[in-house]
């Protein structure tokens, strides 16, 4: 199964963070997480999946490569990074295209503009089931 996040990249609750990494863990043994590379959930995600032996897809915007860092670690890791032209919308677009799930790490349950939000939209748009992660 493969199963993309999506979450806020700063002002992270150490709650979230928290259960990120719990759902992370709680994935069976084969599955890919995928994830875009941010900072915030992108990065709890990313760095947990990689530290459990899960594959993952780091897909990040080509010319925005501003987690050095996670992207360093992912290259250690051997992770699969996939560079997306164009702008974050794309990004997000091919992280959900393949995408058997969406798991969502919100501030809140109703829409703010923000990136999560984004992704929740276009997978409703595309049909990509949503699972939105209660971590209060």
């Amino acid at each position: 199964m493969k199963v993309a996040f999506t979450g806020p990249s700063r002002s992270i609750r150490v709650a979230m963070g928290n259960a990120a990494e719990n759902y992370v863990k709680s994935l069976a043994k084969g599955a890919i997480v995928i994830s875009g590379g941010a900072h915030g959930i992108d990065t709890i995600v990313a760095e947990t999946a990689m530290d459990c032996g899960l594959r993952l897809e780091l897909v990040v915007p080509k010319d925005m490569l501003w987690n050095k860092q996670l992207l360093n670690y992912s290259s250690i890791k051997q992770a699969e990074i996939i560079s997306v032209t164009g702008e974050y919308r794309d990004r997000n677009e091919r992280m959900l295209a393949e995408a058997d799930k969406l798991v969502a790490f919100l501030n809140q349950p109703t829409f703010y503009r923000s990136g999560e939000w984004m992704t929740v939209n276009i997978a409703h748009r595309t049909n990509v089931p949503v699972e939105i992660v209660e971590w209060r």
